[in-house]
């Protein structure tokens, strides 16, 4: 039972997840893993509830010697930090790659696509509202030692909503420097 948010907001709940899963490694350069389960949040208060089935399948595909991809799709239930939004289900489908050119260059990258849908309290005058988020990037990855690698990343993002007073609605392109440390 949890009766205060991160956000300090009453919510009197108790929540259920079930899930089981696995992993198959098909071959030297192929896995994939999967997870299926049931949530559901439940607040005291009004009696209201909120279900849904969540899952998650992802892997790893490297049949094409130096490309690697690593595909995920999955579904999950959380608690909103909206006050009028009681539970966000969130649908997620990405794909990102690396390419090895050499043994000091790597391109990486990868697209994503999130539809977030926010279930209303009952009894508010909020409208159901599905926010839609859509991610693609691109890096090129010198490596500097096994461990450490540096380069430039480029990353563009835009975001809708079906609300249209408070939803997200952008498009910006952010471009950066990534530095990754291996242990």
């Amino acid at each position: 039972a949890d009766t205060v948010n991160v956000a300090g907001q009453q919510r009197d709940s108790t929540g259920f997840n079930v899930n089981v899963g696995g992993s198959l490694t098909i071959g030297k350069r192929t896995s994939l893993n999967g997870a299926i389960g049931y949530t559901t949040q439940a607040y005291l208060s009004d009696g209201s509830s909120t279900s849904a089935g969540t899952f998650l399948l992802g892997g790893v595909w490297n049949g094409y010697e130096p490309l690697t991809l690593s595909p995920t799709f999955s579904r999950s239930i959380d608690q909103s930090a909206l006050s009028q939004y009681q539970n966000i289900v969130t649908t997620a489908i990405g794909v990102p790659f690396s390419y090895v050119i050499n043994s000091d260059w790597t391109l990486t990258g990868g697209l994503s696509y999130t539809t977030a849908q926010y279930i209303p309290i009952p009894g508010t005058s909020s409208p159901p509202r599905v926010d839609t988020i859509f991610r693609g990037g691109l890096g090129l990855m010198y490596n500097l030692r096994p461990q450490v690698s540096i380069g430039p990343n480029w990353e563009y993002t835009s975001a809708s909503s079906t609300d249209p007073v408070n939803g997200p609605f952008y498009t910006r392109q952010i471009y950066s420097v990534r530095l990754t440390a291996k242990r």
